[in-house]
């Protein structure tokens, strides 16, 4: 089997109890990986380096923390990240989701069938941190050509979800240092540079959602930042400037809602209901 690495970036906000699962769920799997680069977004409160130190102690050889000096966001954290892993196949994950247990064997297996993919993801699902309730799965297309033609309007892939080959990833200069959408940046330099997506229709990763996650994902600063990659992907050569534009003010009108509003967009539009998607893999059986 493949080695793999795995990058999961956290910083001083993180909770030590939501690490210490994420980090359980990676080291727990039917094909577990052989290291773990944990990097630290700037300081990290007594708590978090006693979880990372605790898994250090239990996995001497797996788990290693890279620790930035001061917090640069989670695009330097990935790229830092993915400069220190050592095997040819990365998965990254989030320091407060928790992935099933046969994740990563389902995408190695995937990646050994498909030996043309570069980059596999898949559906999530969240849940409330509060109650652990499930209440929504973020499908995303499957085949490579649906996934390009997704990502001229909205990100094809689920960062929570994502495994790839690094070579390629390197190629066109990894994670970018940027505060927001490094990855739908990546995905998109990536499909330009000719590299090839998949994604497994099951949702591997459980993530924390509520309001604080649709809190994080709006206001003025997220909105340039929508502007300035619809220009990018105009000047990049994948989109013309009118569906630059188009996407820009529409995303940027989603970005400046109040957050209760925001968040009904995210549910009703780009998610779908966790208890039919059980059904539908029933029914598929």
């Amino acid at each position: 089997m493949d080695c793999l690495s795995v990058v999961i970036p956290t910083y001083e906000n993180d909770d030590p109890g939501d690490l210490a699962k994420a980090l359980k769920s990676v080291l727990d799997q039917t094909v577990p990986p052989d290291e773990v680069v944990v990097v630290g977004d700037g300081p990290l409160t007594a708590e978090l380096k006693t979880t990372v130190a605790r898994f250090e102690e239990k996995h001497p050889k797996r788990v290693k923390l890279f620790q930035l000096p001061e917090n640069r966001g989670k695009g330097k954290a990935r790229q830092e990240g993915v400069k220190r892993t050592t095997n040819d196949i990365v998965a990254m994950m989030d320091a407060d989701d928790i992935c099933r247990r046969d994740r990563f064997e389902l995408q190695l297996e995937y990646l050994n069938t498909n030996l043309e993919t570069d980059v596999v993801g898949s559906y999530f699902t969240e849940f409330d941190p509060d109650s652990e309730e499930r209440y929504a799965v973020r499908e995303v297309p499957e085949r490579h050509e649906e996934i390009a033609s997704v990502a001229r309007y909205r990100s094809p892939i689920n960062q929570a979800t994502v495994m790839f080959r690094k070579e390629p990833v390197m190629e066109v200069g990894n994670y970018e240092d940027v505060r927001r959408l490094e990855d739908y940046r990546l995905w998109v330099r990536l499909l330009v540079n000719g590299a090839t997506f998949g994604n497994i229709p099951e949702s591997l990763v459980h993530v924390r959602a509520g309001e604080n996650m649709h809190e994080r994902r709006g206001g003025m600063a997220y909105a340039r930042s929508e502007i300035g990659m619809q220009y990018d992907f105009y000047r990049w050569g994948f989109i013309p400037l009118w569906l630059a534009v188009f996407n820009a003010a529409t995303r940027v009108v989603v970005r400046t809602l109040p957050n209760r509003l925001r968040g009904a967009v995210y549910e009703h539009l780009l998610r779908a209901n966790p208890e039919e998607h059980a059904q539908d893999r029933t029914n598929e059986s």
